[in-house]
C-alpha cells in the first residue's frame, strides 16, 4: 500500500491507502515480460525497434504527487534498465502518454502557458540573433 492523491466529489482532495504494483527487481520482470510478449507475438516491431510494452503501475489519476509516490522507488531501478540488454537490444526506457500526462511528469505548463518547454526557456535566455551575428 502507498499513499495516493483521490479527488472526492466534492472536488477536494485527500490521501488515501492504496493498493499499488511494487517489483522489487524492476529489470528481471521488464526481461521476463519481453520475453512472454516475444514468444506470445505480442510486440509491435518498428524499424528494429519494439514500439510498445506497456504497464500500469498504480489506479491513481497522474497528479504530482501520486507520480511521486508511485514511481519515485523505481528512480534506482530504472536508471539501471538503461542500457541493458535483452537478446541482441539494447533497452531504453521512454515515457509516453498523453500530453496532459508529459507536462505533469516533466513540470511543464503546456502549450498555452509562459513557459511551455524547458527548450523555449533555453532559446529565450540563450543569445540573440544579432548578438551571435556580432561575435
Amino acid at each position: 500500500m502507498a499513499l495516493f492523491s483521490f479527488k472526492l466529489a466534492s472536488g477536494e482532495e485527500e490521501l488515501c491507502a492504496a493498493p499499488y504494483v511494487y517489483m522489487p527487481d524492476l529489470n528481471q520482470r521488464v526481461l521476463q515480460m519481453l520475453e512472454e510478449n516475444h514468444r506470445a507475438g505480442r510486440l509491435t516491431w518498428h524499424s528494429g525497434f519494439i514500439q510498445k510494452m506497456r504497464s500500469d503501475c498504480f489506479a491513481a489519476n497522474d497528479s504530482v504527487t501520486n507520480l511521486h509516490s508511485g514511481l519515485d522507488r523505481f528512480n534506482d531501478q530504472a536508471n539501471q534498465l538503461q542500457g541493458l540488454k535483452w537478446h541482441e537490444y539494447t533497452i531504453k526506457v521512454f515515457l509516453c502518454r498523453d500530453y496532459e500526462f508529459l507536462c505533469t511528469m516533466y513540470d511543464l505548463s503546456g502549450a498555452a502557458g509562459k513557459h511551455p518547454s524547458l527548450l523555449y526557456d533555453i532559446i529565450a535566455t540563450g543569445p540573440s540573433k544579432k548578438e551571435m551575428l556580432s561575435s
